[in-house]
């Protein structure tokens, strides 16, 4: 039976906003990890679920309990900052706190993959060089090292009960430039390579992925891909754990229990990676009524998408791509059948630690992609040629792009956006001041501003979304409609005190909106 599917899928726009949100502040604090996050949720949740296991549920104040238990477990074995431990577990809600629990004091932890055995395990071992493995019993006999071994089991389990969950206070600087986890690729062009992943990638990830999905309280993840990976390790279950929600944690993919269980546990969103989808086609055709509002995850095939989607009623897919040793992803928010994503409709693509793009132009509604990012490798491979990525600051004087005459002075990307008229509507830049278009010059600061972006939400007409991280008075040129006033509000629906100067609005930012989602509304 196909079932209809149930709800409009979300706005694209409003998912990238989100994300932006989500992740504008995270550099402001430099000791907030996700362990410390944690700690945070646990405090404001309480006893709401956050890991929901077949045999034991921890919540949100629990989990940040058993992180604080294994923190203290780690600092009684003299594990220091940098030592790295090796886990060795099935999917399971200690798994989560082992690993956030030892990387907030300073430990790396490396993730085992728990198919492996002879060669390749003793390598994943051997290039961690860790001083202590946490294994399963059903795999720490088969273990030869010279490391701590600890047999995961009941007695370590009452171990860490003996440790206070209370919040703990230690004196090493364990900031997001550290290392926090080694995740090891598949191995399938030899032996496995471990990715090394910082704190602010944890922080990135996750935070990124929440505002991506729209994650809320009443969410429930579906995980049953294993959590040595970092998809259902850390992505998606740090994601939906953010916004307050739980997971349901189960040990391994199961497609004759699949949907019972995902109606059972009342789960809204489910990942999945390679051919998941493909083996759910292949099984049932009835399946219960489910609550599932979203499925994400990356390798969903084209000639299974649309079937998948309707015969199941999945309200929305987000498909994205991403690699753990790489330094990008694409998402595909509009959820164009086969499509692996592309670049946000208003932001240019984002590397990490400073690094640039080139820039970006695009007008109306049009992708207009001439000279920038292109759809084909020898378009890309000229335009790179013209205009060299830089190491710094991004420098344009005078620059031909799409028939426009630009100029522009900042750091690390640029992207912007033109009506039909050749006025700009949408812009992203990061230590910009301004730029001049077509012998325009628009002034957004008297001194460089870290991030200026703006956009039209083209779902909802006469309205923009900004995100604006600095402080001291900002220009914003957004064209206004005759005869109308604009009201500028925060997500929480604080009325933003502004100016009309020169055409444009002028707004004092101050730190208690920097780099907030603001809503600027035409009457």
């Amino acid at each position: 039976m196909t079932l209809p599917l149930a709800r409009k899928a979300p706005s694209a726009s409003k998912a990238w906003l989100r994300a932006l949100e989500m992740t504008a502040k995270i550099e402001d604090a430099p000791t907030r990890i996700l362990p410390a996050v944690i700690q945070e949720l646990g405090a404001r949740f309480g006893e709401a679920p956050a890991l929901i296991a077949a045999n034991e549920t921890f919540s949100h104040a629990r989990l940040a309990a058993r992180v604080n238990q294994v923190s203290r477990w780690a600092l009684a074995q003299n594990i220091r900052k940098g030592d790295t431990v090796c886990l060795l577990l099935p999917n399971c809600p200690d798994y989560l706190a082992i690993w956030l629990g030892i990387t907030a004091i300073g430990g790396i932890v490396a993730l085992l993959n728990t198919n492996l055995k002879g060669e390749a395990l003793g390598h994943c071992i051997a290039v961690a060089a860790p001083t202590h493995i946490i294994a399963a019993e059903c795999w720490s006999s088969d273990l030869t090292t010279t490391a701590q071994l600890w047999h995961y089991g009941e007695a370590f389990a009452r171990l860490l009960e003996g440790f206070s969950g209370e919040p703990l206070v230690h004196d090493r600087d364990v900031t997001l430039n550290d290392r926090a986890l080694l995740i090891y690729t598949s191995g399938t062009t030899g032996l496995p390579k471990a990715a090394h992943v910082s704190h602010r990638r944890v922080m990135s990830w996750t935070h990124w992925f929440a505002g991506m999905t729209g994650a809320g309280p009443d969410d429930r993840l579906y995980n049953c891909l294993p959590m040595y990976h970092s998809v259902g390790g850390v992505v998606a279950s740090g994601a939906v754990l953010l916004a307050g929600g739980a997971v349901i944690v189960r040990e391994k993919f199961s497609r004759s229990r699949f949907w019972q269980d995902v109606a059972d546990s009342g789960a809204t969103i489910f990942q999945y990676i390679g051919e998941l989808c493909r083996y759910l086609l292949a099984g049932e055709s009835e399946v219960p009524e489910h609550r599932l509002r979203l499925a994400v995850g990356n390798g969903l095939s084209g000639d299974v998408w649309e079937v998948f989607q309707n015969r199941f009623a999945i309200p929305q897919i987000l498909e994205f791509y991403a690699a753990t040793e790489g330094n990008f992803s694409l998402y595909n928010v509009e959820g164009r059948a086969g499509s692996i994503g592309r670049i946000p409709p208003f932001l240019a693509t984002r590397f990490p630690n400073g690094s640039n793009v080139i820039v970006k132009h695009y007008r109306t509604h049009a992708e207009n992609w001439d000279g920038g990012f292109s759809r084909n490798k020898e378009a890309d491979a000229k335009a790179l040629a013209m205009y060299p990525i830089p190491s710094d600051t991004l420098i344009l004087n005078e620059l031909k792009l799409n028939g426009h005459q630009l100029s522009y002075n900042g750091k690390l990307l640029l992207t912007f956006r033109s009506n039909e008229q050749n006025k700009l509507i949408a812009f992203e830049g990061h230590g910009c001041r301004g730029l001049k278009l077509d012998g325009i010059s628009y002034e957004f600061a008297t001194n460089p501003f870290e991030t200026i972006a703006f956009a039209p939400e083209k779902d909802m007409p006469g309205t923009y979304f900004a995100i604006l991280k600095g402080e001291g008075k900002v220009l914003l040129p957004i064209p206004f409609a005759s005869g109308k006033k604009p009201e500028i509000r925060t997500a929480e629906n604080k009325k933003i005190p502004y100016q009309i100067v020169n055409g444009q609005i002028e707004i004092n930012l101050t730190a208690a909106i920097s780099g907030k989602r603001l809503g600027i509304r035409f009457y």
